[in-house]
């Protein structure tokens, strides 16, 4: 009986840190999307353009979340480059994880085209033929999002389990061991 309330328990642990690492790739996404809505709003202002898609960017970056979560799932960052600077492996997943979100756009896109009873062919074009340099752009704009995501990763990774929390939301010295003493530096 101890062994089945043990992986009950060992479940429920894995759920709660999924759980967490979700919410952390939503809001983090949801502040990321959040500004580039705010900058294409800004600029569609300017030509007299009214643009509101902010309920929009919630949805986004919640499925967004899920598909990072599916390629972490899918171990798709791991570990092309271990051994060399950390630079590579966060370009690499960065990379990775930005192909993996466009894959998943595209079959959103063809799915959704299906629904409305469009060919493959027929939804492909249109995505090219009406929005190849937007979708571009949000490719360029997801890589460039993942870099700190993923960097901020491979960091906590090296530093282990939980130091990287610490170290950005506890003192310093609870997980460094130096001293936020000013006259003990001074010596």
């Amino acid at each position: 009986m101890n062994g089945k309330s043990d992986s009950q328990s060992s479940l429920k642990d894995r759920l709660v840190a999924e759980a967490k690492r979700f919410l952390m790739i939503f809001i983090y996404l949801l502040l990321s999307l959040g500004l580039m809505v705010n900058y294409k709003r800004a600029i569609l202002a300017d030509y007299g353009i009214s643009y509101f898609e902010y309920g929009y960017v919630v949805i986004e970056a919640f499925i967004l979340a899920k598909v990072i979560l599916i390629g972490h799932v899918w171990r798709l960052e791991k570990k092309r480059y271990m051994d060399k600077p950390l630079i590579y492996t966060t370009l690499y997943s960065a990379l990775i994880f930005s192909l993996l979100v466009i894959g998943f756009n595209v079959i959103e896109q063809v799915i959704s085209g299906w629904l409305h009873h469009r060919t493959v062919v027929e939804t492909v074009y249109e995505m090219i033929e009406k929005g190849w340099h937007e979708m571009l752009a949000r490719c360029l704009f997801l890589f460039v999002i993942f870099i700190p995501y993923f960097a901020f990763q491979e960091i906590g990774a090296l530093l282990g389990e939980g130091k990287l929390v610490e170290v950005f939301f506890l003192r310093r010295s609870a997980s460094t061991g130096h001293s936020t003493d000013d006259s003990t530096n001074r010596a």
